[in-house]
């Protein structure tokens, strides 16, 4: 039985790299049906539910308070002190509630963390301990090393980046449509005049904003690509080593690219001298 194990190793790492190797969809479908069939799903649901009124109310607080400013400044073109008054007041009201807001969706968002890893770590501890698991686990390959340390890492991150990016992707696409109608609204009849004829284009602060948005967004990740180099190797690290052998793989990492820009930038220098006036 024991002469058998060694064969199977390559059958074992050949099926992880094809479960690993799987498109979107069918992630997507595996990770469904494991909420689904958790028992911190009712919890979840609760707390995204919690989570999207907090952020429905806060892009509804930022229309409030893109809308105070006219009667604000409208108040102080007059000299109303009175009316200024009353203008602080709503202002207070106004970021007072937005501050508790961002209070409440930050702890929902923690909360929703804590519970994530809770049921992702209680599947893996169950499939962990299954029958024969930690015999296939030690003839798997790498990604059968230190598998408790791995649930440890591997919940945290996914959890966390789950989280995060599911309330921020939530958060911009609410501020999006709020304020995409606005914008549209307030440039939906404005003309530009160009050699004497009118030229109007309909919604333009909208295409403006989008355009904005585009190139600054390719202008950064053109300026920064040693970024995501180092992210990518992070991420590769992490997910291959012991966590104190990606420690340390880490920081080698962060230390030689530190001193390959330093260096470029110093022959890039020495390469242009300022010539004197």
């Amino acid at each position: 039985m024991m002469s058998d194990a060694p064969g199977n190793a390559p059958d074992s790492a050949s099926a992880t790299d094809a479960t690993a190797n799987v498109g979107l969809v069918p992630e997507l479908a595996m990770m469904y049906q494991a909420l689904w069939t958790s028992p911190v799903r009712n919890t979840l649901f609760m707390q995204a539910g919690a989570i999207f009124i907090v952020v429905a109310a806060t892009a509804y607080g930022q229309i409030l308070l893109n809308n105070w400013n006219k009667p604000f400044y409208d108040a102080l073109s007059r000299r109303d002190f009175t009316a200024f008054l009353i203008q602080l007041g709503v202002f207070g009201l106004i970021a007072g509630a937005l501050l508790a807001l961002n209070v409440v969706q930050r702890y929902l968002g923690e909360m929703s963390k804590v519970k994530l890893r809770e049921g992702l770590v209680e599947d893996l501890i169950h499939h962990w301990m299954l029958p024969g698991r930690a015999s296939r686990l030690a003839h798997a390959g790498p990604i059968g090393i230190n598998p408790d340390q791995r649930m440890h890492e591997d919940a945290r991150h996914l959890t966390e980046l789950s989280s995060d990016l599911a309330v921020g992707l939530l958060q911009a696409s609410i501020l999006l449509l709020t304020f995409i109608s606005i914008l549209w609204n307030l440039s939906r009849q404005f003309a530009f005049h160009i050699g004497g004829r009118d030229v109007v284009i309909p919604g333009y602060m909208v295409w403006a904003a989008i355009i904005y948005c585009a190139s600054a967004t390719r202008s950064i990740t053109r300026a920064r690509p040693t970024c995501a180099i180092r992210w990518c190797a992070s991420m590769t690290i992490s997910t291959q080593l012991p966590w104190r052998a990606a420690k340390r793989m880490k920081r080698a990492i962060s230390i030689s690219i530190s001193r390959a820009c330093s260096s470029r930038c110093a022959a890039s220098s020495s390469a242009s001298p300022i010539s004197p006036g």
